[in-house]
């Protein structure tokens, strides 16, 4: 009898394995159909902008110990900026980097140094041990355990005892309130170290009677923001990070800011290019996706302040002089033939791994598929986005699973090219 029991708890295993591989397929088709991109990225999807990438993981690989890169990724609205973004982030927390990716368009505003702070700390994620981390508390929590799980009280409090004196050298308050969160989570006093948390993270509503029991005062301003990020840079070495690599989406969102906010704006980039290059803020990477408009408008645009343009050398970008590989500003084109039959081969598996589907032609022609109908709409492959091209190929996915009878897409369809345009012909 004990012997059934196991052969039924191991198909009843088998089965909740699928269920939960098919419930996170269709998981990525529903983000994708709504041309969302997933915050757990498929392995399989990251396949796109290669050369892009591979910059920008060689550049990340052979960081010196004190090392950051700033980069800015350019490319039009769907071109898949923000898929790269989370093949980048997820190749960083692989390689030994705590990560913080934000947009502008969750209304953080880039002219207070302060907000830059607490977006990066409210946005943190990070591996450890195979296990995803995603806020200052978690992150530094599970130092906190590995502390507790040693033989040798005397070299870890000995080890905290340094990091605090190395912390203070930046910023006392910072140091100090560290100390009394590590105090508070060894005490196990969750409600204190949850509110010191919060303060460290550049939270401003914590209440004055917590502020007074943590011997703290004020909170992260727009004067001391430099002195708390080199604080929490410094922490992060000492949690045995290679650095932090900061994203920050959707920067094109600055051209509707007011005038002499996006200027205070744009003196903060270029502040911040700089303390990353001259060793102020070590450790620190920044990459910034934007639309071209960013850089070439010329009323708005960062052209109109001649400091930050010379930083990411803007002029060589817009006579596309001296363009290569390690240049700050990195374009993403349009997706090639290559990539085209690659992206439809893995949204295909994807949607029928998800479905429990199978679909009656070959992934390739789901693609062809999807492209006669773009091109029908006047959408020919030059202009042609990821975003509406996985979108256009799940419409029609969708169309098939639900109608089986029909026959429109149960023909393979082949494509050529002639004269810079796609040709398509029934096999």
């Amino acid at each position: 009898m004990k012997k059934k029991k196991n052969i039924l708890r191991s198909h009843v295993l088998e089965w909740k394995g699928c269920y939960q591989m098919s419930t996170q397929e269709k998981k990525w088709i529903e983000a994708f159909r709504l041309g969302v991109v997933p915050k757990n990225l498929p392995p399989s999807l990251q396949i796109l902008y290669d050369n892009v990438f591979t910059q920008i993981s060689r550049d990340l690989k052979e960081l010196s110990d004190d090392g950051g890169i700033v980069r800015w990724i350019c490319g039009p609205y769907g071109s898949g900026k923000t898929l790269l973004s989370k093949q980048i982030q997820q190749f960083a927390k692989r390689n030994g980097f705590v990560t913080s990716s934000f947009s502008l368009s969750d209304g953080l505003k880039l002219h207070h140094l302060d907000h830059w702070y607490y977006g990066t700390l409210h946005h943190l994620s990070a591996q450890i041990n195979m296990q995803e981390v995603k806020s200052f508390h978690e992150l530094f929590n599970q130092w906190i355990q590995s502390l507790r799980s040693q033989d040798n009280v005397e070299d870890s409090t000995k080890l905290i005892k340094e990091m605090l004196e190395n912390l203070n050298f930046h910023h006392h308050s910072f140091s100090h309130a560290l100390n009394q969160y590590i105090r508070a989570r060894l005490q196990k006093d969750i409600a204190l170290a949850t509110a010191c948390a919060s303060w460290l993270s550049g939270e401003r509503e914590v209440p004055q009677h917590i502020k007074e029991k943590l011997e703290v005062k004020g909170s992260v301003s727009k004067e001391n923001s430099l002195e708390f990020f080199q604080g929490f840079m410094t922490l992060i070495k000492w949690l045995s990070f290679r650095g932090m690599v900061l994203i920050i989406d959707e920067a094109e969102l600055l051209l509707r800011a007011r005038s002499d906010l996006r200027q205070r704006a744009y003196e903060n980039i270029r502040q911040m290019i700089d303390w990353v290059y001259d060793g102020t803020l070590p450790n620190l990477s920044i990459i910034w996706l934007t639309t071209p408009e960013l850089l070439e408008n010329q009323e708005k645009g960062i052209s109109t302040y001649d400091a930050l343009a010379q930083r990411i050398q803007l002029l060589d970008w817009q006579k596309r002089e001296n363009i290569h590989s390690s240049s700050c500003i990195l374009s993403l084109h349009q997706i090639g033939e290559k990539e085209i039959d690659t992206l439809a081969n893995e949204i295909v598996s994807i949607y029928c791994t998800g479905y429990s589907f199978s679909c009656p032609v070959q992934p390739k022609s789901i693609g062809n598929w999807a492209l006669l109908h773009l091109k029908q709409d006047g959408v020919v492959h030059p202009f042609l986005t990821v975003r509406r091209f996985v979108q256009q190929m799940i419409k029609i996915l969708d169309i098939i699973r639900e109608n089986p009878t029909q026959r429109y897409y149960q023909t393979e369809l082949e494509r050529s090219s002639y004269n810079g345009t796609h040709l398509f012909t029934n096999k």
